[in-house]
């Protein structure tokens, strides 16, 4: 099989050709939407409107609860729980639902946990309501006091404790940070998926570094991670990843250091989320960096699973951003030193090109 570096030369000629022809245009995804922050209750009302269900309703809904007791909801929500599949269909029970765990929130959270609890335990919801609903007021609760309702979440059964506890955390990053980053530290959940993050979880590694890693710390001192035979696999390995990018965004070298001295479950992905800025921000540095991706327990030191392919496509989008042939050049004259990873890299940019060419 021909080395990376051999296989470059018959791209040169195709691909110098196209640079004349790159325009270097990028596709942007649309800014994400910002959900709105909550201190339950009436801003509830805002975030029950979900398309395609109708503000009318949801408004005749917020008014009726309004004038509603603590006593009167049980009876509100089995008449919510008996709408009609179009009710369903448009969106008008799930608001519906969420105005009345808002307004159950206000009145007596405990009261309506223990109602939710008590029809699951007793098997009355063929269509699996209860444990979302149950998460849904926890984390109305949780806006409010977020202390309270994870003590109430910790009285929880076994059975379906970590769902609500990981679904009210969910939530809580999209709606209030504040208050998420106050349960994070009392439950735990949820933690971030390495390589799949959440929303939320960048800008809040960025404002609560110091808070998050010494979770992070805690974490791992309290619980030893169990290693795959690659000696990569620890359910903490987001959380550091989050960190690590974080810490990159603002000083690269330093990221780069502080992901190194991290526990070795988790230091490979530390590295490899710290290397995925330096290849969107200076990618001309991951010559440099990228051996320490390198796994010396496969042998010989290959990269194997370490996420490198994807790092140097990522600084090879970046630089053909800027000038295609440096991108081209910098391939042709690392090919060696990137290994087998940079294959994905050199199709990735044949393929850039011949996009270019057809636009």
């Amino acid at each position: 099989m021909k080395s990376p570096a051999a296989a470059l030369p018959w791209l040169i000629v195709p691909l110098a050709a196209a640079a004349g022809l790159y325009t270097g245009r990028q596709s942007q995804a649309p800014p994400a939407a910002t959900a709105p922050r909550s201190k339950s209750g009436a801003v509830a009302e805002a975030r029950a409107v979900s398309p395609p269900s109708a503000p009318g309703s949801v408004r005749s809904w917020a008014e009726r609860l309004r004038k509603l007791q603590a006593a009167d909801l049980p009876a509100v929500y089995a008449e919510i729980h008996a709408m009609p599949a179009a009710a369903a269909g448009s969106g008008e029970q799930e608001a519906a639902l969420r105005l009345l765990c808002a307004r159950w929130a206000e009145l007596d959270p405990a009261g309506g946990v223990a109602f939710f609890t008590q029809a699951m335990e007793a098997g009355k919801d063929p269509e699996g309501r209860n444990p979302w609903c149950r998460a849904c007021l926890l984390t109305e609760w949780a806006l409010l006091d977020p202390a309270a309702a994870y003590e109430a979440g910790l009285l929880l059964p076994e059975r379906g404790r970590e769902y609500s506890l990981t679904e009210v955390g969910s939530a809580l990053l999209r709606e209030d940070q504040d208050k998420f980053l106050a349960w994070f530290q009392k439950a735990r959940l949820p933690l971030p998926q390495a390589g799949n993050t959440e929303s939320g979880w960048a800008e809040l590694a960025d404002a609560h570094f110091d808070a998050l890693a010494a979770i992070a710390r805690e974490l791992s001192a309290a619980e030893p991670q169990e290693k795959d035979p690659f000696g990569n696999a620890s359910k903490l390995e987001g959380l550091y990843a989050v960190l690590a990018a974080s810490l990159a965004r603002k000083d690269m070298d330093q990221a780069v250091a502080w992901a190194k001295e991290q526990p070795e479950g988790v230091r490979h992905k530390a590295l490899a989320a710290a290397l995925e800025v330096v290849a969107a921000r200076a990618p001309e540095r991951l010559v440099e960096l990228l051996p320490l991706l390198k796994s010396n327990q496969i042998g010989a030191g290959i990269f194997q699973d370490s996420g490198a392919e994807w790092i140097i496509i990522t600084a090879v989008h970046t630089m053909a951003a800027r000038d295609p042939r440096q991108a081209l050049e910098w391939l042709n004259a690392n090919a060696g030193k990137l290994g087998d990873a940079s294959l994905s890299a050199i199709l990735e940019l044949s393929k850039r090109f011949a996009d270019s060419m057809r636009d």
